[in-house]
């Protein structure tokens, strides 16, 4: 019994050091986003698993917009302010780029009806 509660125990343990580890991942910083081939530097400030920055146009006249959003595990999730988009995706942690590429799909509802896309974003 006494072996079987410290493998449990470890098991707990293994458990929680992975989920703060997977919570701890970083957006800080400057990413270079493209949605749909409108493309965007997206400046991210982050606090803990909240995170809030902005949209800067690349290769159109847009205006600059702000984004406030959160990373739970490698999930992210985040809304233009000005605008009635919101954002899901994933930060790839796992692979050779090691949390410098992340890509999901939004939805609108802004203006013309429903819009929904693909995006995907680089670490610079």
């Amino acid at each position: 019994m006494k072996r079987f509660v410290l493998i449990i125990s470890f098991f707990v343990m293994c458990c929680l050091f992975t989920a703060q580890s997977l919570n701890a991942q970083s957006l800080q910083g400057r990413w270079m986003m493209n949605a749909n081939g409108w493309r965007f530097f997206l400046d991210i400030n982050q606090n803990g698993s909240q995170f809030d920055g902005t949209l800067s146009a690349i290769n159109h006249s847009g205006k600059d917009t702000n984004v406030r959003g959160s990373i739970i595990g490698n999930v992210i999730t985040f809304r233009r302010l000005q605008s009635n988009q919101e954002y899901r995706g994933f930060l790839y942690y796992g692979n050779p780029e090691k949390g410098n590429q992340m890509a999901g799909t939004y939805g609108s509802t802004q203006n013309c009806g429903e819009h929904r896309g693909g995006w995907y974003a680089e670490r610079q």
